[in-house]
């Protein structure tokens, strides 16, 4: 993989003019993160390109890794008292569990790392509300146009994102829908606004509501006053199982009166834990989930002994891009309260210089590439088809600061 640089990169206000006709219509629509903390461009017009050998490399990394999480899922129904080692909250285990949901994520994302063999290693799996599906297509589309000697792998990621969503509302039986789909999130954030109202394109009849006006009763929910029986929520299922009102919630969600999008089975996915219990079941597995363990999965232990003499990510749960991770020193503590994290261990990685604009300037700095493929689930019970790429650059091999997306090439 390399990195790509925009002709017209260094030539100062060309290069800042064509950056913002690209940027300025996503801007005003939302996509307000246009810049990070420090002033850098996190949308650049410079590329990641892949060659074709390591674009199938990822493709097939991330059908290895569907295979495993798949017999994950069975393996914790067959052992529901898995469901504790994986933080999920005790009030949504029997939701975790019920038969008459399919196992699927409406959309989430497998984020990698590729290491020094060269094989990709699996960070973690954002299987809620990934970010990135903006970037992914609104801004990508945009740029490739600029790129005519490559290949764009996310050319249908928009259709795919959309049709898998619309069908998890079929599942859900969102058919005999009588009220519309509700999209909640926190509408003063101009991000997941942004995400909120690009999620409702994939339902006919929906409406953007603010979560803080979610209301639930014996008979239902109501957004904002509104009626809503199947809602996709941008804020997890598990904080709502811990709110005030989180018990009328789940009360709703077992006799069916309410129905979410990305049911609490995905919280199963999601857990930072599951590969800890990977590892642990590893003999029980079939011989191709094992191949995805020993290639894919970096070594992740409950406890910090197990990888006390390397360097290791000390991370939550239920942690959420890249957030809330510590990286330990061989041999340095991790924190006192098991059960509310994992370790895992490092990857080696190779920087790749990139020419980061900062108030005008380019500077060239070594970053760590970290690639996302979306995961969707387009038929009833499958997870997860590849959906395409969400690739950013920054300073440390895992984390969320100060980090800088590009588009995603493929060479012809």
């Amino acid at each position: 993989m390399r990195i790509q640089e925009h002709p017209l990169l260094g030539q100062g206000d060309r290069y800042i003019d064509k950056w913002e006709a690209f940027f300025a219509g996503l801007i005003e629509g939302g996509l307000s993160w246009a810049f990070d903390a420090c002033g850098h461009h996190y949308l650049n017009l410079s590329a990641m390109v892949l060659n074709a050998r390591e674009c199938r490399a990822m493709e097939e990394a991330h059908g290895r890794v569907v295979v495993l999480y798949n017999e994950m899922l069975a393996l914790v129904r067959k052992f529901p008292e898995l469901l504790c080692d994986l933080g999920i909250p005790e009030p949504l285990h029997r939701l975790c569990l019920r038969d008459d949901i399919a196992a699927l994520t409406a959309y989430g994302r497998f984020d990698w790392m590729v290491g020094a063999d060269g094989e990709p290693k699996l960070l973690e799996f954002n299987a809620e509300t990934p970010g990135g599906i903006l970037e992914a297509t609104s801004a990508q589309r945009l740029i490739t146009c600029e790129y005519p000697g490559f290949l764009d792998p996310n050319a249908d990621t928009a259709s795919r994102v959309l049709d898998s969503l619309a069908n998890s509302v079929t599942v859900q039986g969102g058919n005999s829908l009588s009220s519309p789909v509700a999209v909640i999130g926190f509408l003063d954030d101009p991000e997941e606004r942004a995400i909120l109202h690009y999620i409702a394109q994939a339902y006919g009849n929906s409406f953007v509501g603010d979560i803080r006006t979610l209301e639930v009763g014996p008979e239902g929910a109501t957004v904002g006053g509104r009626w809503a029986e199947l809602i996709y929520s941008h804020y997890s299922v598990e904080w709502m199982a811990k709110d005030r009102g989180g018990a009328a919630m789940m009360a709703a969600l077992e006799s069916g009166v309410v129905r979410l999008v990305n049911p609490p089975k995905t919280l199963i996915a999601h857990s930072k834990a599951l590969p800890a219990v990977a590892w642990i079941a590893r003999d029980r597995l079939s011989a191709a989930a094992q191949e995805a363990i020993d290639r894919h999965l970096p070594r992740t232990a409950f406890e910090r002994e197990a990888l006390m003499d390397s360097i290791t990510f000390e991370k939550p749960l239920h942690g959420r891009e890249g957030r809330g991770i510590r990286k330990l020193e061989p041999r340095e503590p991790g924190s006192s309260g098991f059960g509310d994290v994992v370790y895992q261990e490092g990857v080696s990685v190779t920087a790749l210089e990139f020419p980061t604009v900062r108030n005008g300037r380019v500077v060239r700095e070594p970053l760590f590439p970290t690639i996302g493929t979306f995961c969707i689930a387009r038929q009833p019970g499958v997870m997860g088809e590849f959906g395409g790429y969400f690739t950013r650059l920054g300073p440390d091999v895992i984390g969320a600061a100060n980090v800088r997306w590009v588009p995603t090439l493929v060479e012809k």
